[in-house]
């Protein structure tokens, strides 16, 4: 009788605390697994990125003088944010340092605008605003009362983009720059990231 109840007890044991360790190893295995991987929403105007997207240059005059002026578009931080580097050098670099440059990083609300900074070698920060229609992209930057400005990028049929600055002054928007950027190779298939969708 002894013998039985002790065998009672053990298989009691092992029924109650045998099965615990299985089942805690496959509770661990499941929360040990990695998430679904997090996508951003597709742009409802994702369009204008694949146009956009790549490098592109211009040769001309800037702050009078002289320059190569570049800008690259891409997908960035796994495709939720759009990057603009700009860069204005002179003709021959090699050594020189560049005139100027800035980056932009743009982010679509659900409305279809977006919200971006700008920093750049003058030491310039500011908070974008942007919109696109028509083939062209509008974006004020800085803030009312203090540094405000627009430029507008207008892809043409050409497949050049023209790039137009104004800054505000007495109250209106005066152009302070004008320019037309050629893409370089072929400016779609510069940057190979894809939006996430």
């Amino acid at each position: 009788m002894r013998t039985l109840n002790l065998a009672i007890f053990i298989l009691s044991v092992v029924t109650l605390f045998g099965c615990a360790p299985a089942q805690q190893a496959t509770e661990t295995k499941i929360a040990a697994e990695p998430a679904a991987e997090q996508t951003a929403p597709a742009p409802k105007d994702a369009i204008w990125i694949e146009k956009f997207l790549g490098k592109w240059q211009s040769t001309g005059d800037a702050f009078g003088q002289p320059a190569v002026s570049t800008m690259v578009w891409t997908l960035a931080l796994e495709g939720r944010f759009i990057r603009l580097d700009y860069s204005i050098d002179p003709p021959n670099k090699e050594n020189a340092k560049s005139i100027f440059s800035g980056v932009a990083y743009y982010k679509m609300g659900d409305d279809g605008s977006y919200t971006a900074f700008w920093a750049d070698t003058s030491g310039d920060l500011h908070p974008l605003n942007a919109s696109f229609a028509d083939n062209t992209l509008t974006t004020i930057w800085g803030v009312e009362g203090e540094k405000l400005g627009k430029t507008r990028y207008a892809l043409g049929a050409d497949g050049n983009i023209t790039v137009t600055d104004w800054i505000m002054r007495d109250g209106e928007f005066r152009q302070f720059h004008h320019n037309t950027f050629a893409p370089v190779g072929n400016a779609q298939g510069f940057d190979s990231v894809e939006p996430k969708r």
